[in-house]
């Protein structure tokens, strides 16, 4: 059970039977997987994460699975298209199958799963509490940026100090910066499990903030943009260059 996070544990310990299926809302590193490692245990069903592989095929596999099984897509990472592949799992509902669906917002998922959903939103954490997490002298600073345990678990591990100054350079300085300087900030970033590297979404949380302590709108509503599409990306970093052409192009048209 993860502190901060009882009442949502203790709710589906106390469950009778489980739905058939569960919107399960919380930011990354908020504890939904633990959390579907907990049903799939109080529930005796096999936990099978099919967010890397979901098909027409795989679908019409589970259809008829006769193990009791959970399964866990996580939407964020997946597309409209592969959303749709789901539908078939509520419209013919094996009845060894159940489903949790991850997602960080409402806007991700279609209104035909909204609607056929159970909705479990994980708590926020105060920064009381995630400060037993933090594991480094820069706590104001990763308290700043990061909500939930996983985050400060990440930013641990994390140069904190050289990312910030990464990100206030972007801010500050990219106007000035030749096209090809700009361009290699996305060998800066961890695409590959490059742990020497820093981790998107904390870049992502960190630019955040500086581009609103700067006024740079514009490059605020660019990032918000690429986190909306990123995630579900086979080709991550190619996607993260169009988002440092489009800052390059914003500072260098005069538009901040």
């Amino acid at each position: 059970m993860i502190k901060g996070q009882e009442n949502i544990f203790n709710f589906i310990d106390n469950l009778i039977n489980l739905p058939h299926s569960i919107l399960l809302k919380g930011e990354l590193g908020s504890g939904r997987t633990e959390l579907c490692k907990f049903i799939s245990a109080r529930f005796n069903l096999e936990m099978i994460d099919v967010t890397d592989n979901l098909s027409k095929e795989l679908v019409d596999d589970i259809v008829s699975i006769q193990t009791r099984s959970l399964i866990v897509v996580d939407l964020n990472k997946i597309t409209i298209k592969e959303q749709n592949i789901l539908l078939k799992l509520y419209e013919e509902p094996g009845e060894n199958v159940f489903i949790v669906l991850k997602t960080t917002n409402d806007s991700i998922p279609l209104e035909t799963i909204k609607s056929r959903s159970w909705v479990i939103t994980m708590n926020t954490y105060s920064n009381d509490l995630l400060r037993e997490y933090v594991k480094s002298k820069d706590e104001d600073l990763i308290l700043s940026i990061c909500r939930t345990p996983g985050q400060v678990e990440i930013a641990n591990h994390t140069d904190i100090i050289a990312l910030e100054e990464l990100c206030e350079n972007i801010v500050s300085k990219v106007g000035k910066a030749p096209f090809f300087n700009v361009m290699s900030i996305v060998n800066k970033i961890n695409f590959k499990d490059e742990y020497d590297k820093f981790d998107l979404l904390l870049f992502i949380k960190m630019l955040s903030k500086k581009c609103l302590v700067h006024g740079a709108y514009e490059v605020y509503r660019e990032l918000n943009t690429m986190n909306s599409y990123i995630w579900s990306m086979t080709n991550k970093s190619q996607y993260f260059e169009h988002f440092l052409i489009k800052v390059w192009e914003i500072y260098n048209n005069g538009r901040y």
